[in-house]
């Protein structure tokens, strides 16, 4: 799993899934390097990945894209 944003960062970067079993990807936002203009929203994209296939011979490894908004509230 990975992140296009630096704002942007995924707890767990690996983490097998049995087959038919959920998943709940932790992502977090970091208000640090956000300037005022871009505090009132943040995008980005996760990308989960799967590693090829071992058992199909020529095969291609699947990819899921996630859109990712961070909102952060005005600072007071």
């Amino acid at each position: 799993m990975s992140v296009d944003n630096s704002a942007f960062h995924v707890v767990k970067a690996e983490e097998q899934v049995r087959a038919r079993k959920e998943l709940r990807v932790t992502v977090t936002l970091d208000q640090a390097p956000l300037t005022a203009a871009r505090r009132a929203q943040v995008t980005g994209k996760l990308v989960v990945s799967c590693a090829k296939p071992y058992t199909v011979p020529n095969a291609a490894a699947y990819h899921w894209l996630y859109y990712l908004r961070g909102v952060l509230p005005e600072p007071k």
